[in-house]
């Protein structure tokens, strides 16, 4: 919790008088799994829970997506990414729409690819 002190006065917007942590939980809110081999980054998958976002048009779907994509590329010394062409959660057409969307490119029919 957090407490603050507003000045009546105008002069400042206000200061953190004190901080008091109340408990914490974790809470899974999705799932992001990647390899690295023989010069390959695979992005296994990533996805938010269907009670934070239901399609990969969803605007935190695609923060989260891109995110894990700048972390692989750091991570790994590859110059490109390989993906699934298929996730179980969506539609094979809405999947493969959002692939195209982010600028993956088909490798075969069980791969999608984008340089980095």
């Amino acid at each position: 919790m957090l407490h603050i002190t507003f000045n009546p006065y105008g002069l400042k917007i206000g200061r953190v008088e004190g901080v008091e942590k109340k408990g914490e939980r974790d809470v899974e809110i999705g799932i992001a799994i990647a390899f690295y081999y023989d010069d390959v980054n695979v992005l296994w998958e990533c996805y938010l829970n269907k009670n934070i976002c239901k399609s990969p048009k969803d605007k935190n779907f695609k923060i989260a997506w891109r995110g894990f994509e700048k972390f692989i590329a750091k991570l790994f010394p590859s110059k490109d990414i390989h993906t699934p062409s298929w996730e179980p959660l969506y539609d094979d057409k809405e999947w493969e729409d959002f692939l195209k969307s982010e600028g993956y490119s088909r490798f075969n029919e069980l791969v999608f690819f984008k340089k980095i």
